[in-house]
């Protein structure tokens, strides 16, 4: 099980460790429930390539369940069930251009005024972060099953992506 405090702990450890530390510390990775993650963040540093992860937004589905899209392979992959694990992970983010995000647009994700955080709504959020953090690029995959939202979405990411370039 996911123990954001653990996990938010190591992963701040990662950020300042070299590849021997790390490999020292991968005990303590499985505590938080990201034993995966860190495995395949070692053996990219060891072959020297970068680590290209997905983080794969879904109220329901897993990775795995999504079987109309071929993903590329990527070293590590985090589910996010909603706009608040969502709005977590970014932070932590450190190869945008080896960083793919997958989205669901509806998320049965709802706030205390009874309003809908949709895929949409992430995706509009992470585009006000990659502002406010001068990132230049952006990597979106939709695997909705709603065409409106899903258009939606790949819409406000083209749009998003053209308005960055002509910076």
């Amino acid at each position: 099980m996911f123990d954001k405090e653990l996990a938010d702990k190591f992963l701040k450890k990662l950020n300042k460790t070299s590849l021997e530390d790390l490999e020292k510390r991968m005990n303590e990775a499985p505590d938080c429930g990201m034993g995966p993650i860190i495995d395949d963040y070692v053996e990219s540093l060891r072959e020297n390539e970068p680590m290209r992860q997905l983080i794969f937004l879904d109220d329901e589905r897993n990775i795995e369940d999504v079987t109309w899209i071929k993903y590329p392979k990527f070293h590590s992959a985090i589910t996010v069930r909603n706009f608040h694990e969502f709005k977590y992970v970014i932070p932590y983010v450190k190869d945008w251009n080896n960083t793919y995000f997958s989205f669901d647009h509806d998320l049965q994700d709802f706030n205390e005024d009874g309003s809908e955080n949709t895929g949409y709504d992430c995706l509009k959020w992470l585009c006000d972060y990659i502002m406010d953090n001068d990132i230049k690029n952006l990597n979106v995959i939709v695997h909705t099953k709603n065409p409106v939202g899903g258009n939606n979405i790949k819409f406000y990411h083209k749009n998003f992506m053209d308005f960055i370039n002509r910076k």
